[in-house]
This record gives structure tokens, sequence and C-alpha cells, in this order.
């Protein structure tokens, strides 16, 4: 199964909050979520943290 995303923004308000967002998004803009490599980037972590 696809995670799917968008993108929120402010469409030149100052702020918008995610109930606001998530109530008038528009779903057909959502596109699928290509998995990357969670390997990578808990290694990434790992040495940031000093773990590693």
């Amino acid at each position: 199964m696809a995670s799917l995303r968008c993108r929120c923004t402010s469409h030149g308000q100052l702020e918008i909050n995610l109930t606001h967002t998530l109530r008038t998004m528009d779903l057909s803009q959502l596109t699928p979520f290509c998995l990357g490599q969670p390997e990578k980037f808990a290694n990434f972590m790992d040495q940031a943290l000093g773990l590693h």
C-alpha cells in the first residue's frame, strides 16, 4: 500500500492551522509517496546523536 503526502501552504496568509488545512485541502492533489531507505536515516541519526 502506497503512502500519500501533501504540502500545506499558507496561500499568502500568515498562518493556517492543521485543522483548517485538513478541512479545505483538495485531496485529488495527493501524490504517492515513494518509500525511502529507513536504514540510511537511522544510521544518519545514530551518527548525529553520537551513537555510532
